[in-house]
């Protein structure tokens, strides 16, 4: 699939990119990109793994700032199949995408070896988007622009322990974004002095939600009984708005007895107990990607942009323990 975001006039990337060139037809069913306008203007690319809500946050805040520019965003899906990667570039390129920001379907965020060999061949240039890349990588060179996911664990760890907890499970989905968690959930066990510090729960994203749901509840549900656990931390907000009226019905109070933290705040708010969260702002980040991309002197080095996720508390985190 791959769409049109937006289409602007007046554009300024003419010195650094070059003037965009005619779209040729695309070789499948997708619609092509519509005409550009007469006097030309920035054009990119975005390659997205879906259009999961927090990826329209990205493109959202890209498109706003193309479109600022005088520009154009074009966006192609590779629905999380690794081997559309390269073909829908490619077909952002044949369509007048003159640079490319870049969510390639890595499983754990990170390319595996050999994985991102398609981008090295790119003639075009790139941005990396909440993809984190090895030292050792050769794409590890590449300008970059990511959130802290494993500092976002942290904030929420410090929050409840500064109430008085100790005892915190956390449970995360199986993501490209769960290596980060679970390594933050860690660093903050330590730092923190969580008492008997819980194995994160580890949720399958594929599962069918009510299944996805009932395991979470179960596990929550077992671990206040059975091990006097007082705090959790879910990703995403989505479960976790999910959550509090089946817990509550199995005999678990939010916060009286459960201090709930979610990783997410399109719907933490609107939760029957509203949710402290941890909010990373895409649009921010498909902001400052879209901006490093269209300002990029060639000569100039690489720059990493990492954001970190902040805290909006409210009420499902409760008051300190007496």
């Amino acid at each position: 699939m791959c769409i049109e975001a937006t289409q602007c006039r007046n554009g300024c990337m003419e010195r650094q990119l070059g003037r965009p060139r005619p779209a040729d037809p695309p070789a499948d069913e997708s619609p092509a990109p519509a005409p550009l306008p007469p006097d030309g203007g920035p054009v990119l690319g975005m390659l997205l793994p879906s259009m999961a809500y927090y990826f329209m946050d990205i493109l959202e805040g890209a498109r706003d700032l193309v479109a600022s520019r005088g520009g154009r965003l074009m966006v192609a899906f590779s629905d999380h199949r690794p081997e559309r990667d390269p073909v829908q570039a490619d077909r952002l390129i044949e369509g007048g995408a003159e640079a490319l920001l870049l969510l390639p379907t890595w499983q754990h965020g990170r390319p595996e070896p050999g994985q991102g060999r398609w981008i090295e061949k790119l003639k075009v240039p790139v941005v990396l988007v909440e993809r984190r890349v090895p030292v050792e990588d050769p794409l590890a060179g590449l300008d970059r622009v990511e959130s802290n996911a494993a500092h976002g664990v942290i904030v929420a760890v410090e929050h409840l322990t500064s109430l008085g907890h100790r005892r915190i499970l956390a449970c995360f989905q199986t993501n490209a974004d769960r290596e980060q968690l679970t390594k933050g959930f860690a660093i903050a066990a330590e730092a923190f002095g969580l008492d008997r510090p819980q194995r994160p729960f580890v949720s399958l994203r594929q599962l069918d939600e009510e299944v996805r749901h009932q395991q979470i509840l179960d596990r929550l549900c077992d671990a206040v009984v059975d091990d006097g656990v007082t705090a959790a931390l879910i990703h995403t907000d989505a479960d976790a708005h999910a959550l509090v009226p089946p817990l509550r019905a199995r005999g678990v109070r939010v916060p009286e007895d459960l201090a709930l933290v979610s990783m997410g705040d399109r719907w933490a708010g609107f939760a029957e107990v509203p949710l402290t969260s941890v909010v990373i702002r895409g649009r921010v980040i498909g902001e400052a990607a879209a901006r490093l991309l269209l300002d990029r002197a060639r000569d100039s080095a690489p720059q990493h942009i990492n954001y970190l996720p902040e805290l909006v508390v409210r009420a499902s985190s409760g008051s300190a323990l007496p």
